[in-house]
């Protein structure tokens, strides 16, 4: 049994407003071999904070419903097993809210719609960072 300190490396966390646009990035990323779970809300992935080991990388849209992706990818970088994770923002636009979260917590920025390939290689290279 992993030591709950670990990260699951070939795991990727989806924070995703919209139901289709997370089971495609589902797929692509099961398609390469990764685990994936997805959450729908910000007090979903809070109880995942306890019971979860860290994936290795989180995807967040970048206009969750219900609270403010900026402060909440703060909320994650608050958990001491989860801040160093890599977290790559996907959204319809970029915009200055975008920029401001680059600036001060997320790592990459993916502008919907995206290529499959783009994606997996985001995945690839941020993922490299947990190992």
């Amino acid at each position: 049994m992993p030591h709950p300190h670990q990260v699951l490396r070939s795991s990727v966390l989806i924070i995703e407003n919209d139901e289709f646009s997370a089971s495609l990035v589902e797929y692509l990323l099961h398609r390469e071999g990764y685990q994936v779970a997805t959450a729908y809300s910000a007090a979903h992935i809070k109880r995942l904070f306890e019971v979860m080991l860290p994936p290795g990388l989180i995807f967040i849209h970048a206009k969750l419903v219900y609270t403010n992706t900026h402060e909440f990818i703060d909320v994650i970088r608050q958990q001491e097993k989860w801040k160093h994770l890599p977290i790559i923002v996907i959204g319809d636009e970029k915009d200055s809210t975008v920029d401001e979260i680059l600036e001060t917590s997320a790592d990459d920025f993916i502008l919907k719609p995206y290529f499959p390939d783009e994606l997996i290689r985001q995945v690839q290279t941020h993922a490299k960072r947990t190992h």
